[in-house]
């Protein structure tokens, strides 16, 4: 077991090897980074396209930051050491009341936490629906919402293939915060969440869409 005092130690070292693998392999570019507060308890949330979008991702955010990932993951061995390790919170596709609530500690507790709105993977590299489970997190505690959208990903390592392919471009994107006061009334809630999902749609969906349009201009 790492202990816990060379746990921020393999961090950084984690986080430079992430920088220097997806800048040389996938020519990596991120963009208005600048809107990640540094401190304080945040939600980013990217659209979900491959299974390492959480890297590229959290490299940006400031440490201490976790990240929901899908609980299955956690059981094996390897990577459910290094994601119990690494701060992974375990979060289940269905009504996994267990993980919501450690993403609220993790809120509660003062941290940045990436969470997939979408829930789970995209199939085709379009947006799915928008879950609650963001938004929900979010005005329940009070935090805001730093939307995110990754492209590129997607033709790196689909769903459906075993293994990514290597020197694809990807560009991570950054938007200003969604404020998300503190919501305690059920009724208010529910409307709240729609408004929220609302935006994140209305933001992924304009970058996913622009990007396919000019993949095909380059395919022409």
């Amino acid at each position: 077991m790492l202990k816990r005092t060379l746990v921020p130690i393999f961090l950084q070292i984690q986080r430079v090897v992430i920088f220097l693998v997806f800048k040389t392999v996938y020519f990596l570019k991120v963009r208005n980074a600048t809107y990640i507060p540094r401190s304080g308890p945040a939600i980013i949330a990217p659209n979900h396209q491959t299974r390492f979008d959480a890297l590229p991702i959290g490299y940006r955010v400031p440490q201490p930051v976790f990240c929901a990932v899908d609980r299955e993951y956690f059981q094996k061995p390897a990577i459910g050491w290094w994601l119990r390790t690494f701060r992974g919170v375990p979060l289940g596709e269905r009504r996994d009341r267990d993980g919501y609530q450690q993403c609220l500690k993790v809120l509660r507790d003062g941290h940045r936490l990436i969470l997939f709105p979408e829930g789970s993977l995209s199939r085709d590299g379009k947006l799915r629906k928008i879950q609650s489970g963001a938004a929900r997190a979010a005005l329940t505690c009070g935090v805001d919402i730093v939307p995110a959208t990754i492209v590129g990903a997607f033709e790196v390592w689909p769903r459906h293939r075993p293994y990514p392919r290597l020197f694809k471009p990807m560009i991570v994107k950054f938007y200003p915060p969604i404020r998300c006061e503190k919501v305690g009334d059920k009724v208010e809630l529910k409307q709240r969440i729609a408004e929220v999902n609302e935006q994140l749609e209305r933001i992924m969906k304009r970058r996913l869409e622009a990007w396919r349009r000019l993949q095909a201009r380059k395919a022409n």
